[in-house]
């Protein structure tokens, strides 16, 4: 787990979904192409979940900072509804259409939280309240991606029982 501010984690997590979008952008092949995109749709849900337990929660007690995130808020439910259509289409034009839309909903979404809504939950956010904010984020998308500490512990049983 890190060390770091909600800040700093967030920025790993942006450019992380960021990589697997251009990856997802340059493949050739259909099977590679909805393999990454079922990451991308796992990572960006865990995220803003995630990031709505915790970072937007924090933010949402202040009120300088609400309007922001409710904002994002929306932000988010567009990401989801377009990654539910790209669920649904098979046709290779629309499939990256619908990539290049994700990826400019994504770049504008991590544009504005990384400037106007970081710039103000510095505002009214501590060092050491950002820092459990990134722990308890980083737990919570754990939890939801499938590799949280009790799935560990489980994953540690049938290993033995499989002995």
């Amino acid at each position: 787990m890190s060390q770091g501010t909600i800040y700093e984690v967030l920025q790993e997590d942006h450019r992380a979904v960021s990589e697997l979008i251009q990856q997802a952008l340059a493949s050739t092949d259909d099977e590679e192409r909805d393999d990454l995109i079922a990451q991308i749709a796992e990572e960006l849900t865990a995220h803003s979940e995630a990031e709505s337990q915790t970072f937007y929660a924090a933010l949402r007690e202040h009120p300088e900072t609400q309007q922001l995130v409710d904002d994002a808020e929306r932000e988010h439910q567009d990401v989801t509804m377009l990654l539910d259509e790209l669920d649904q289409v098979d046709d290779e034009d629309a499939v990256e259409q619908g990539i290049r839309r994700l990826k400019q909903l994504v770049e504008h979404h991590v544009q504005e939280e990384e400037s106007e809504i970081f710039e103000s939950a510095r505002t009214v956010l501590g060092e050491e309240e950002a820092r459990e904010i990134a722990r308890r984020f980083e737990e919570e998308k754990g939890e939801r991606m499938g590799d949280g500490l009790a799935g560990d512990e489980l994953a540690d049983e049938e290993d033995f029982v499989a002995e």
